[in-house]
């Protein structure tokens, strides 16, 4: 997959969308494969370019923010992590076009950053609004709507996942 990127970025425009699907895959296997430094230049690499092709208050741009902003609280970077989440955040909350499940991920995203700041009642109250879309789109049985129960009861005993 890093090929395939180094032979896109040379033979396609960088705005390319073959471009941004390779940026996208190979930040995705190298998070999984516990390059997180790796994965967080990919997903960095993969906001600058969706910022100058579409602008930095387009949806792409959001979501691909709060790729890079998971990336930056798994290297425990959480301040960083914080500013990319709550610009992608502040977009994503000025949308009508935006599906109500990217906007619950992304809430989740910001209540995971300021858990692990130890920002608890902030973080409470974001996971709060994630679980309340989940269960309206998802139903309780769904693993995300555990997942986003899970982290608010972290939250109030004080405990970082």
């Amino acid at each position: 997959q890093k090929k395939a990127l180094s032979i896109r970025t040379v033979s396609l425009s960088k705005n390319h969308p073959d471009v941004k699907s390779s940026y996208l895959l190979v930040g995705a296997l190298l998070d999984d494969t516990g390059d997180l430094k790796g994965a967080k230049e990919m997903f960095s690499q993969l906001v600058n370019l969706d910022a100058s092709r579409l602008g930095e208050e387009h949806l792409d741009t959001a979501t691909s923010r709060i790729k890079y902003a998971q990336s930056l609280l798994k290297c425990s970077e959480y301040d960083a992590a914080e500013t990319e989440c709550r610009r992608a955040v502040k977009v994503i909350d000025g949308s009508v076009a935006i599906d109500n499940l990217t906007k619950a991920d992304a809430y989740s995203c910001l209540g995971n950053i300021l858990n692990g700041k130890g920002e608890y009642e902030e973080s409470i109250q974001w996971h709060e609004k994630a679980l309340r879309i989940r269960l309206q789109h998802l139903g309780e049985e769904h693993p995300d709507v555990a997942s986003s129960r899970a982290h608010i009861q972290a939250s109030k005993e004080g405990k970082t996942i």
